[in-house]
């Protein structure tokens, strides 16, 4: 045992040598988890991946997506210290036009993609705050409530935490599931399975950050 922690940690400090002597901080973005919910057991899931980024990587700049009227900035403790996390607020409901509603985002996302321009496609990232921010993550962790990937609580629900997931690989970022309940799907077109193409990593025990 002492000799597999020691190669742990070793491996650890060396991907966070190599950032720094890279001169940029690892990106993380989080879906589907909040610090501030009247749900324990989702706020738990949101500390304790907080906690294991900064674990992994101290210097990490680590930020959330989720759907809010306000943006926030929290301090959260950790072994390491303090760090600020982001909540980069979207939107869902009927005021289509603001800029940070997720119909809003996944139209502009899909005309982004589609656009021929590079210069053009990089204006329009970086002219919405929600895009920019996916667009500069190094990789983007999805929880969904823990439990909400599924249709049991209703399709509107699945489609709620679904659509920035949906939004993430439009923008053709890095998506990783954390571990989480997945299903029942009773539908039988949401049991198909997904394209084998896709950039979507299930974590059941690891996953191997950019850096």
């Amino acid at each position: 045992m002492p000799i597999t922690l020691s190669k742990e940690i070793s491996e650890k400090e060396k991907r966070n040598e190599d950032l720094e002597a890279s001169g940029r901080r690892l990106t993380v973005g989080l879906i589907g988890a909040s610090f501030v919910t009247k749900n324990l057991g989702v706020a738990a899931l949101a500390c304790g991946t907080a906690a294991s980024v900064f674990h992994s990587y101290p210097n990490a700049r680590l930020f959330l997506i989720d759907y809010s009227i306000e943006p926030a900035t929290y301090k959260v403790k950790h072994p390491g210290g303090i760090a600020m996390v982001e909540l980069v607020n979207i939107r869902f409901s009927k005021q289509f036009y603001l800029r940070n509603n997720i119909a809003y985002l996944l139209i502009l996302a899909l005309c982004i993609k589609i656009l021929p321009s590079c210069r053009w496609r990089t204006r329009l990232l970086r002219q919405n705050i929600v895009l920019k921010a996916i667009h500069e993550a190094d990789i983007i962790g999805a929880i969904a409530g823990g439990d909400s990937f599924s249709d049991i609580y209703g399709l509107r629900r699945l489609i709620y935490v679904a659509l920035p997931q949906i939004l993430v690989q439009l923008l053709e970022k890095p998506l990783v599931l954390l571990p989480q309940t997945l299903g029942p799907l009773k539908a039988r077109l949401l049991r198909q399975s997904p394209d084998p193409s896709s950039d979507i990593q299930v974590l059941s025990t690891h996953v191997t950050l950019p850096g």
